[in-house]
């Protein structure tokens, strides 16, 4: 019986056509059919089976940089692939039955170029540039050749790939391979190392998982970038549907706000975090692996030589790294002005216990005296912030309407006056309740990462407390930019020691550092007169005891 006979009988079976018996008939049939046999692959050329006489062995050629390439073919694989009814001198033309050049040539790439080219012998443009995708990659400078994708004497459509591994290895098998693309004429790698993803924290992710628009069936064209930061950012967009809780986070960070404002430098996820060879998060707790050394590598090397890096470094302890102090998403902007007291206090809550054994008053001097105007050595500058706030929310003033202000006033100076600082603080009132916030601190953001260990703390009390103290030499008002980082402006230090002063800093006071003579002269008539009154008074009686005593009852006193 014909297959195509047993074919409509058992499509006869199945609807109940057949009978019985030439069921039972058809049964035996199929059980004595020989077994299927698979197709024979394709015979191999006369001229194939002739060179393969030699070339079934191995060997290989060695080029002029001194690389080697295996000359042994294997005559199944090729019988099998899609050239394996053609001759060998089909592609390599310049080598005949008779005549076997050996060819030399300077590289071995120079030789692989040099057989693809016979590829368009059959291959014409039409067909290379019909898929907008592959016209992409054979048009490049620095393409790579046919057989990079295709294979040299096993050669198979690259379609069937499809149907073999995981997506990440069909994508792997272009993306392995050295590929570029241009953007604003500069050259970004597409280049993907396959061991960067199997050592990823993504390693059990497909490429798709990220690249949600591609799969094995489609590969749209890449879409057009200003940037090669504009293309890194686009690619960020897709850690948030597994880490949403960072990137909302992140949205109220000073990176996000930088870059909503147009701002490419601003950091995205794989700025810090990689992107296909995505490290785990205990890495970012080493001085070698924290990420923000990336951009930040001045104030890195500052806390490197801090005596939290230094313990980092030697593994004693496990001091805090950036994030544990800026945070690691939520990154607010750094402000010169704003004393880092409850970060430190986070680590260190039982510092009245620990400073009141020096500082007559601990509280009171973390209230306007930076950590770090103690903790970092005085060969760094310090300044005097005069924070402008809200009186409800205790932000910084908007500094639009802080320069609105001064403008309205005539003031143009680089440096505010007193009495302009004073006329600006009445003014703000008027509009809205606003509160100057005082603190001692740091001149300059680089400078407070430079902690050192506490017996080099400043412990001279001078430091602050005398008439030339270098401490007050520098002082600012503090409002917010636009992007909420930190605006400064020069003030006199005049103020220190004015009856403005006296005004606006209300309790900050310190005796002989800020120089308010006029207190210190209000305090040395409260000492005087708290002298002179008794004093006085005693004067008085004895100069008076006489005329006192005459005025006495005769007799008073005796008894």
């Amino acid at each position: 019986m014909a297959p195509s006979n047993v074919r409509s009988a058992l499509i006869k079976v199945l609807t109940g056509n057949l009978s019985s018996s030439k069921f039972l008939i058809l049964l035996l049939i199929i059980l004595f059919l020989p077994p299927a046999v698979p197709a024979a692959p394709a015979a191999l050329s006369d001229e194939a089976q002739t060179c393969l006489t030699c070339h079934a062995s191995p060997g290989t050629k060695t080029f002029g940089d001194k690389k080697t390439v295996s000359v042994q073919v294997d005559g199944g694989r090729f019988a099998r692939s899609v050239h394996g009814s053609l001759g060998c001198t089909s592609c390599h033309s310049d080598v005949k039955l008779d005549n076997h050049p050996s060819a030399q040539y300077a590289t071995r790439r120079q030789f692989v170029l040099h057989v693809a080219k016979a590829c368009r012998t059959c291959h014409d443009d039409r067909q290379l540039m019909a898929s907008p995708l592959h016209q992409r990659a054979v048009s490049r400078p620095d393409a790579e050749p046919c057989s990079s994708c295709h294979g040299s004497h096993d050669i198979g459509k690259a379609l069937a790939r499809k149907d073999k591994g995981s997506a990440t290895q069909y994508c792997l098998t272009c993306h392995s391979k050295p590929m570029t693309r241009t953007i604003a004429g500069k050259t970004i790698s597409l280049t993907i190392d396959e061991d960067w993803v199997k050592g990823s924290v993504h390693r059990n992710h497909e490429c798709t998982d990220c690249h949600t628009a591609y799969s094995k069936d489609n590969h749209p064209a890449p879409k057009d970038y200003t940037s090669g930061r504009q293309l890194s950012h686009a690619a960020s967009e897709s850690c948030e549907r597994c880490h949403f809780d960072k990137a909302v986070k992140e949205k109220d960070s000073i990176h996000a706000v930088l870059f909503a404002s147009g701002d490419q430098r601003a950091p995205g996820c794989s700025d810090c975090h990689g992107a296909h060879k995505v490290g785990p998060h205990a890495l970012a707790d080493t001085l070698d692996g924290v990420p923000c050394r990336k951009c930040h590598e001045e104030i890195y090397d500052a806390f490197r030589t801090s005596v939290h890096g230094m313990a980092k470094r030697t593994g004693t302890a496990d001091p805090p790294l950036c994030a544990a102090c800026h945070n690691a998403h939520d990154v607010k902007p750094a402000m010169a002005s704003r004393s880092p007291r409850d970060m430190c206090l986070s680590c260190h809550p039982s510092y009245e216990a620990d400073h009141g054994q020096r500082l007559p008053n601990p509280k009171a001097h973390l209230e306007m005296v930076a950590c770090t105007a103690c903790h970092v050595p005085l060969d760094y500058k310090r300044s005097i912030y005069l924070r402008l706030t809200d009186g409800k929310t205790g932000k910084l003033l908007d500094d639009g309407s802080v320069l609105a202000q001064l403008k309205a006033r005539g003031v143009t100076s680089r440096q505010i006056r007193p009495k302009d600082l004073w006329q600006l603080y009445k003014d703000l009132n008027a509009e809205k309740a606003v509160n100057v916030v005082v603190a001692v601190s740091m001149d300059d953001r680089l400078n407070a990462h430079y902690l050192a260990p506490k017996d080099i703390a400043v412990r001279q009390c001078e430091a602050c407390h005398s008439a030339d103290s270098s401490f007050f030499e520098s002082v600012s008002v503090a409002a917010a930019d636009a992007d909420g980082r930190e605006v400064l402006h020069d003030v006199d230090p005049a103020i220190l020691g004015s009856a403005y002063g006296a005004i606006l800093l209300k309790r900050f006071y310190v005796m002989s550092g800020t120089r308010l003579t006029a207190m210190d002269y209000a305090g040395a008539l409260i000492i005087m007169g708290g002298i002179a009154v008794p004093a006085l008074h005693g004067a008085a009686r004895l100069m008076t005891r006489r005329l006192r005593e005459g005025r006495k009852p005769e007799g008073r006193g005796k008894p």
